[in-house]
């Protein structure tokens, strides 16, 4: 039987401008509160720019659910780790109905850069809910709250937890670039929800959007932020690794550039050569690797999702991942960057 994971498209990388950012949010919003239906075409990232729009708008109050928030993580991470689930995360239960659907949030877990919040969706008849087409198809979803930060990346993706029912599940998870608020009262807006064409294309509606949630983005920071004030070096730029902030959930690593290496201009929307090689240097020159204990170890690739801020004389960067299982701290050993190894000490 396949896991969550086998059915996750990707935790895709992401670098933007601030123009393209802001473009992007307006576009997003405009989408999600469109009273016309639309078609989205939309490719490879743009399901994780989705999360990049994140800026979340104080809102009204919601009805939380009962039980653990163990259980309803249990189709996501397992049930091996639920103590620590039940510690960080907390049950929701906010829900909209429209178009026959009915989207509820059912939990949130996070740490000071991360958030992952797993929904609901439903079919209001009782019908059985395809989950092959909607494997496929996109459900926009846009943040607002002019309290929290908004800029980051991250990745959705569907899974069905029990094939055969009227229901699937929704999962967004977002990697913020400043720390997060916990505790405060967020809108979630979902746009119209498709699924893939027989053509490869989003064209098939399967239900108009409008779709709004409000809720508490409540959950404990089991975090810690180990000062690695580290130099190395990226093909003769000299580089600064600052800090790197880990807890059971996700990794984060600051570094700075110094010097001003600003990505190259884009090409027709497709990747120049010239932004893969300023990429391969200001990104995949930061290589991160968690070893844990029992001698193994995680290697995170390109799995990251990245960003960076071009100064007069720097680059500020930073690198991402929610993990894909929940690792206590007592399981961790060290993380490794850029060759150097940092032992994790946490209480």
């Amino acid at each position: 039987m396949k896991t969550v994971f086998d059915y996750k498209t990707e935790l895709n990388s992401l670098t933007f401008s601030k123009e393209e950012k802001d473009h992007m949010k307006k576009r997003l919003l405009n989408a999600a509160e469109a009273a016309q239906p639309k078609r989205r075409h939309m490719g490879r990232g743009a399901i994780a720019a989705i999360a990049v729009a994140a800026c979340l708008t104080v809102a009204a109050g919601a009805a939380t659910v009962s039980g653990l928030a163990s259980d309803l993580f249990a189709p996501l991470y397992g049930t091996a780790e639920s103590e620590i689930i039940d510690r960080i995360g907390y049950p929701i239960g906010a829900s909209d109905s429209r178009s026959g659907y009915t989207i509820t949030a059912d939990a949130v877990l996070g740490d000071a850069y991360h958030t992952c919040i797993i929904y609901t969706i439903s079919r209001d008849d009782g019908e059985a809910l395809a989950f092959d087409a909607l494997e496929g198809g996109t459900l926009p979803l846009v943040f607002t709250d002019n309290d929290l930060p908004g800029e980051g990346g991250g990745s959705s993706w569907f899974f069905d937890s029990e094939p055969g029912d009227n229901c699937i599940q929704y999962v967004q998870q977002f990697s913020s670039l400043q720390p997060i608020a916990t505790g405060k009262r967020v809108t979630a807006r979902f746009g119209d929800l498709y699924a893939a064409g027989t053509d490869g294309r989003y064209d098939e509606l399967v239900a108009k959007g409008g779709w709004t949630l409000h809720f508490k983005l409540d959950y404990e920071d089991m975090s810690v932020t180990l000062p690695l004030d580290t130099g190395t070096d990226f093909d003769g730029h000299s580089v600064t690794l600052e800090s790197c902030t880990v807890s059971p959930i996700g990794v984060r690593l600051a570094y700075t550039i110094h010097d001003a290496l600003p990505s190259p201009a884009a090409g027709n929307g497709r990747e120049t050569a010239e932004q893969e090689q300023w990429h391969d240097l200001v990104f995949g020159s930061a290589t991160v690797t968690l070893n844990l204990k029992d001698g193994t170890s995680m290697d995170f690739g390109d799995s990251m999702s990245a960003s960076s801020n071009v100064t007069k004389d720097e680059t500020l960067c930073t690198k991402s991942a929610l993990l894909d299982q929940i690792i206590p701290f007592e399981d961790m050993e060290s993380i490794t960057i850029c060759g150097e190894t940092f032992p994790i000490e946490a209480e």
